[in-house]
């Protein structure tokens, strides 16, 4: 009897030494990025895809909320979002990519690939790459935009967006300040067109989707089927009450803001980047280097040195947004960390929530 009463007692100690340690178990990464995703969705209205990853390790992936406006498809990661001006540094890279190859050098006048331009201050092709041309930008949400470079002449809704470009006066002289311009790679697009006699959505694929393998990635068709997560418009941000995005021409952003693509897929972009896959290392290097202290802008995307645990690590990012689209694509590329935030919900900035989930990731150090 004694003994039963002493084994008794070493499997309650046993238990309840287990329970323990399970009622006080920490929450585990993915559990923690989780929980901040779900207050997201909960408190600000978020719906969308959210990838954290490792290299190539994903940490993290999961959707939230709908992939339409009727509320009938619960968004998941394999969907397909409007990525909005993370293309800049898909655009960015094919332009550097060209300079590599000896068919452009950065400081080439704009007038020697498209001599329209001519017409205006020499304008260099770094000074669209980096927002210092001078060149207005094209706001793609504003709905009577289309209506008004439709009237501009051409034969396509680029030709008539280069005519009604031409057309508007210079923010200020070439290289003499910083505009934000998503006229100026909407142009570069048309350098690219230029320089390899290739649409530019097809040197796209050509160059760098199909050897990456990103599949899902391509020019916005502006027709969208159950691979996609459907653009929809924010009421308020009570969670789910939304409308139909209304309709904007998706071909007049072209290399500003053109695109569209999955979590996975710019997840692959980011490791190729990294790899050396998409350019020579001195080539990344400068699209990667802040050109202005004061804006912190790269070619294509803009850099930051937050800090984490006392030390600052260097974030390459960009964000999107566009009708019914708000996208964020972070990459602390000393650490190999990347972070892809896509909606399909418009009027967002995930600035602070991906600064928040690297904050996660880099606690467990």
């Amino acid at each position: 009897m004694e003994n039963f009463r002493k084994m008794l007692t070493i499997v309650i100690l046993i238990l309840l030494q287990f329970s323990s340690q399970v009622g006080f178990a920490q929450p585990t990464l993915a559990e923690r990025i989780d929980k901040r995703c779900e207050e997201e969705h909960t408190w600000m209205g978020f719906w969308g895809v959210v990838l954290v990853a490792n290299g190539e390790d994903i940490l993290f992936e999961k959707g939230y909320g709908f992939a339409d406006c009727d509320h009938t498809r619960p968004i998941h990661p394999e969907l397909k979002f409007r990525i909005a001006s993370i293309t800049k540094q898909i655009t960015a890279a094919a332009i550097l990519k060209l300079s590599e190859e000896n068919r452009l050098s950065l400081q080439d006048p704009l007038s020697l690939y498209l001599p329209a331009f001519s017409t205006l201050p020499q304008i260099t092709l770094y000074q669209l790459l980096t927002h210092t041309s001078g060149i207005v930008t094209l706001l793609n949400t504003s709905p009577d935009l289309n209506d008004r470079i439709q009237r501009f002449p051409g034969d396509t809704t680029l030709d008539k967006t280069l005519a009604y470009l031409r057309a508007q006066p210079l923010r200020f002289e070439p290289g003499e300040g910083f505009y934000y311009s998503n006229g100026g790679y909407a142009i570069l697009s048309a350098v690219i067109e230029s320089v390899t006699g290739l649409t530019y959505p097809d040197y796209l694929k050509e160059t760098f989707f199909i050897p990456l393998g990103m599949i899902d990635t391509e020019y916005d068709p502006n027709v969208y089927d159950d691979h996609w997560a459907i653009p929809c418009h924010r009421l308020s941000v009570q969670p789910d009450r939304v409308e139909p995005a209304p309709w904007v021409n998706r071909d007049i952003p072209y290399g500003a803001g053109g695109l569209c693509s999955t979590a996975r897929d710019l997840l692959k972009w980011s490791v190729a980047l990294s790899e050396g896959k998409v350019l020579k290392p001195e080539t990344l290097r400068l699209m990667e280097t802040p050109q202005s202290e004061v804006y912190g802008n790269g070619l294509g995307v803009f850099i930051e040195y937050p800090p984490f645990n006392g030390v600052r690590y260097r974030l390459v990012f960009h964000d999107g947004a566009t009708a019914g689209s708000s996208t964020h694509l972070s990459r602390y590329v000393d650490k190999g960390l990347t972070i892809v935030v896509l909606s399909n919900l418009d009027d967002y900035d995930f600035t602070m929530l991906a600064y928040q989930l690297a904050r996660i990731v880099f606690s467990e150090e």
